[in-house]
Formats: C-alpha cells, structure tokens, sequence
C-alpha cells in the first residue's frame, strides 16, 4: 500500500512538473502552435495525470511491482490505476489551489 501511495505522489509530481512548470512552458507553447492536441494533453492535469499513470503502473504491473487488485484479473491493473492516477491528482492539485488561496 505505501508503495501504491509512493508511485501516485511520483505520478503527481510529474505531471504538475509537465503542466504547470516553467521548466516546460516553452515546450508547451511551442506544441500550442504545432500541435494542439498534445498542448491541450499537456495542460490538463487529469490528461496528462492519466497518461503518467498508465505509462507507470503498466511498467509496474508486467515487471511484478504491482500486483493485481484483490480477486480482479491483471487487466484490471492496466485500468484502474491510470484512472486513480488521474484522480488523486486532480485532488492534489485542489488542494494545492485551495490553501494558495487561505
């Protein structure tokens, strides 16, 4: 469990360095010119959150990191955490707009 929990924040803070970081800024505004779709994947915290997660927990998963969730077959690996990747950054980044705001 501490692992899983582990990976979300690394998930996370890839995906707040891609979307909101000025390292990133010219990259994301060069593909808003060349490539919108991939602007729009890299501004969206949920987008680009569930990629990470996907690109992550499926490495994890076929390398024997992860295992599978309960009784569920393996597949369910391969949706489940994209989706709760996805999730808790969505939720993080709430948080951190929230008590920037206080």
């Amino acid at each position: 469990m501490e692992f899983i929990i582990l990976m979300l924040l690394f998930g996370f803070t890839i995906t707040t360095t891609v979307v909101n970081g000025s390292i990133f800024e010219g990259f994301r505004n060069w593909t808003a010119v060349k490539a919108p779709f991939f602007y729009k994947l890299l501004t969206c915290v949920m987008c680009f959150g569930f990629w990470i997660g996907a690109l992550l927990f499926w490495t994890l998963t076929f390398t024997g990191y992860v295992g599978p969730v309960g009784e569920m077959p393996i597949w369910f690996n391969l949706i489940f955490y994209p989706f709760l990747q996805s999730t808790s950054g969505v939720f993080l980044e709430s948080v951190i707009i929230f008590l920037r705001k206080s």
